[in-house]
């Protein structure tokens, strides 16, 4: 909401953001996510700490224990809820005043239920912004169905095989998206899930769950995967078998990791439904505006959108590398210096209509 009086916000200096960061540094998503984080920071004139906790939900938990006791801690605590392992992190922050905002990984529900909404039994949890990882499964499930139903030589029959890779057990994100599957499956009355393989968002897991699937259904023309990490394991064991991607069988992923973008260039993969790799970068606007006097709803929403060989090209054209996504000016889609009264649009169109009106002097342009 806007600032009281229709006072005109000015930005109030320098805040500090502490992200602990839950994937491995080599991580082709965090890496983007992070990537895009500090490019954000950077047009914001945030004070963003990014901590490694070497892809371990306890080690996430322990640093953000750690950091919550230092003498001087953060302004703000930006988390991902991996494993829904944080409540103590977020109950701890709230006692010395330390705000906190989720993204990317919310709470289950049963943790929810005990945790209440934010703002209300936590004061300091000021929001959350999470993908529609439900929504994610069932794009990227019809996507493959429907270019099976005409391009590969198994979906040429009447029944469609499929096999899945989901994530971990206890991820939120691997139980929403394979909702989201289930979804799309209850459309076609022709397409059998073989087998549900849990890979722990590992490739080489992914890898060696594929080289069985294969052995025991050879029928198989599609392979939905619940991130682009274990569809890329899931290639490198359909091609060591003989099979051409996209002749005789489509796999597809999430998360719009460079590596599946330019597979999806090369034709091995179908398809990569992502964008929430900007979610780390929409939640700084919005504890940016909310630091200068512009508050937000406690719980938004991030929309995917399906990536592949049909719409690549425009994506590639002002998205397609790290220098050019590096052309976005946040400034642009905050409260704070742009916006006021109008609601957050931190949709791809959006941000593709920005960049083409301003290609490569966005930034330069903005005030």
């Amino acid at each position: 909401m806007p600032m009281l009086c229709g006072a005109q916000a000015v930005a109030q200096g320098v805040f500090r953001v502490a992200f602990i960061n839950p994937g491995a540094m080599d991580d082709p998503f965090f890496s983007s996510l992070t990537y895009m984080m500090q490019d954000a920071a950077s047009d914001l004139n945030i004070d963003l700490e990014v901590i490694d906790a070497s892809a371990s939900h306890l080690e996430v938990r322990r640093r953000g224990h750690e950091v919550l006791e230092r003498s001087n801690p953060p302004d703000y605590l930006l988390l991902i809820n991996d494993h829904d392992v944080l409540d103590s992190v977020i109950k701890r922050a709230d006692m010395l005043g330390v705000k906190t905002f989720l993204f990317n990984e919310g709470f289950s529900s049963g943790r929810l239920q005990e945790m209440g909404t934010p703002r209300h039994e936590i004061k300091n949890w000021l929001g959350q912004f999470l993908p529609d990882d439900r929504k994610a499964g069932y794009l990227l499930a019809r996507d493959l169905i429907e270019h099976a139903k005409g391009e590969t030589s198994h979906g040429a029959t009447d029944t469609i095989d499929m096999i899945a890779l989901n994530g971990a057990y206890r991820a939120n994100s691997s139980e929403l998206r394979l909702l989201g599957l289930q979804d799309a499956l209850a459309e076609y009355d022709n397409v059998k899930l073989r087998q549900i393989v849990y890979t722990h968002w590992d490739e080489k897991k992914a890898y060696d769950a594929t080289r069985g699937l294969l052995e025991r259904y050879p029928e198989t023309s599609v392979i939905w995967s619940a991130s682009d990490l274990m569809a890329c394991g899931a290639l490198h064991a359909v091609k060591e078998y003989g099979l051409k991607p996209e002749q005789d069988i489509l796999i597809g992923g999430i998360d719009w990791s460079d590596l599946a973008l330019e597979a999806i260039r090369k034709g091995d993969l179908q398809a990569s439904v992502g964008w929430h790799v900007m979610d780390g970068a929409w939640s700084l606007i919005l504890l940016y505006d909310y630091h200068n006097g512009y508050d937000f709803t406690v719980s938004g929403h991030s929309d995917y959108f399906v990536m592949n060989k049909e719409n690549i090209e425009r994506f590639d054209r002002y998205l397609g590398s790290k220098e050019k996504r590096g052309n976005i000016d946040f400034k642009a889609f905050t409260k704070t210096h742009r916006l006021q009264d109008q609601p957050y649009d931190f949709s791809l169109e959006v941000v593709l209509r920005h960049l083409s009106e301003f290609p490569v002097l966005s930034k330069v342009t903005s005030h």
